[in-house]
C-alpha cells in the first residue's frame, strides 16, 4: 500500500537555512539533500514528505553542532514568520480569537500537530498531539514551536503573562534550565503529550494591535492556503513532488507508479478520477523548472532543454511557446527588462 506521508512547507525550511548561513555554514549541500534549491525555499512553492522533511531537520541539527537548535531558533524566528497567520494573529481582538484562529489554521504551518482547546475557571489547557510520529526531530520541533508561540503571545499583550506552563513529551535535555529564562514559565518533562496552559482571565482582554481590516484580509489569505494544503492531499500533488524531487533525472510514469507502490494502470486510473495525468503533470513541472532555470542566467537553451529531459532542443522550444507564448529566449528577455 501506498505510505501516506505527511506533506511539509518548505518555509521553515528557509528560516533554518538563514539561520545555518549566519553560523557561516554553507547549504547548498544541506539543501541537496532534499532536491532543493535555495530559490525553491525563498518562493515557498515546494512540498515535503515528512522523511525528507525529517532528514533536513537531523543533518541540520548535526551541522549546527547545537543540541539546543530548537531554542535558539525559536528565539531568532520573527514573529511575521509565520506569513498570513502572523497577521491574522496580530490583528485579532481578544485572545480567545487568536487561539480560536490558531486551532483552525495550523495544518496550513505544519500538518504534524493537532490542537484541542479546553478551558476551565482559572486556566486554558492547548493539548498538541501529532498525527505522525515525529520522534526524531520531536525536541527541536516542539522548542521552535512553543518558542514562537510564546513570542507572539507577549508581542499581543506585552504587559501581561499569558503563559503559565509548558509541559513537553520528552525528557528533561542537558540545557534544560535554558527552558525557565526563554518561556518564562514553568516547565516539565516526560509528559504524555505537548501541553501549553494558559491565564484563563485575560481571554477576553481587547489587544491593542487589533485592526479588523488587516485581519479580514489575512483571514481571507489564510483560507486560501488551507485550501491549497488540503488539495495536495491528492494523488496528483504526491506524483507532482515526486517529479519536482526527481528533476535531475525525471521518473517516468512506470518509476513513479513503482514509489507510490501502485501499478502503472491503477496510477493511471486513479489520476484519471482526480481530472488530471501523469503526462500533464509532468508538463506542468517541466513549465515551472524551465521558468525557474532561464530565470537564473546560469544555464543556455539547450542545457535547460537537458536538465528537463529533452534529447532535442526544439521539442523543447515548441513545448516552452506551447506553455508561455513566448520562446526561451523571448521569455528570458522579457523578464529581464521588467
Amino acid at each position: 500500500m501506498f505510505q501516506n506521508y505527511p506533506l511539509i512547507p518548505v518555509h521553515y525550511i528557509a528560516q533554518i537555512n538563514d539561520y545555518l548561513l549566519a553560523k557561516n555554514i554553507k547549504t547548498q549541500g544541506w539543501l541537496h539533500l532534499a532536491g532543493l534549491t535555495y530559490t525553491d525555499v525563498i518562493e515557498d512553492s515546494v512540498m515535503l514528505e515528512y522523511p525528507v522533511y525529517e532528514k533536513l531537520i537531523l543533518s541540520a541539527i548535526e551541522l549546527a553542532g547545537e543540541d539546543d537548535i530548537g531554542l535558539n531558533l525559536g528565539k531568532n524566528l520573527s514573529i511575521y514568520s509565520h506569513g498570513a497567520l502572523s497577521f491574522a494573529l496580530l490583528n485579532c481582538t481578544t485572545v480567545n480569537e487568536v487561539l480560536a484562529l490558531f486551532a483552525r489554521y495550523l495544518s496550513i504551518r505544519t500538518p504534524l500537530l493537532k490542537l484541542n482547546i479546553t478551558q476551565t475557571l482559572g486556566e486554558i489547557k492547548l493539548q498538541f498531539t501529532e498525527t505522525f510520529d515525529i520522534e526524531p526531530i520531536r525536541r527541536c520541533f516542539m522548542e521552535v514551536l512553543v518558542v514562537t508561540f510564546g513570542h507572539l503571545l507577549r508581542e499581543i499583550l506585552p504587559d501581561h503573562n499569558l503563559l503559565l506552563h509548558v509541559a513537553f513529551p520528552f525528557d528533561a535535555p542537558s540545557y534544560a534550565a535554558s527552558y525557565r529564562n526563554v518561556l518564562d514559565s514553568t516547565i516539565t518533562f516526560s509528559q504524555p503529550c505537548l501541553t501549553v496552559i494558559l491565564n484563563n482571565e485575560l481571554l477576553n482582554l481587547p489587544l491593542p494591535s487589533n485592526d479588523q481590516q488587516s485581519l479580514f484580509q489575512a483571514k481571507r489569505l489564510c483560507e486560501q492556503e488551507l485550501e491549497k494544503v488540503n488539495q495536495l492531499q491528492s494523488l496528483s500533488s504526491r506524483v507532482r513532488l515526486l517529479l519536482m524531487n526527481s528533476r535531475e533525472n525525471f521518473l517516468n510514469l512506470n518509476g513513479v507508479a513503482d514509489k507510490l507502490n501502485l501499478t502503472p494502470r491503477t496510477l493511471h486510473r486513479r489520476l484519471e478520477s482526480e481530472g488530471s495525468s501523469f503526462q500533464q503533470i509532468l508538463e506542468e513541472v517541466r513549465h515551472s523548472l524551465a521558468k525557474q532555470y532561464l530565470l537564473q542566467q546560469r544555464q543556455s537553451v539547450k542545457q535547460v532543454a537537458f536538465l528537463l529531459g529533452y534529447a532535442d532542443v526544439a521539442n523543447f522550444r515548441r513545448a516552452f511557446k506551447r506553455w508561455q507564448g513566448l520562446s526561451p529566449s523571448d521569455f528570458r528577455l522579457t523578464s529581464n527588462d521588467q
